[in-house]
């Protein structure tokens, strides 16, 4: 009984940061090109 409740709790935990840690990189791409995007038009407007 024990072992299985502290089994559901590491998957639980393991779960929970392992989606964090997708959301954390989602936001940073998304950032990423976001400024990837401003630098390239501002090339654009520049050249």
């Amino acid at each position: 009984m024990r072992f299985s409740l502290n089994v559901k709790v590491t998957i639980v935990i393991t779960l929970t940061i392992f989606i964090v840690y997708l959301a954390g990189v989602y936001l940073v791409t998304k950032n990423m090109s976001k400024r990837l995007r401003n630098s390239m038009t501002e090339n654009s407007i520049h050249i």
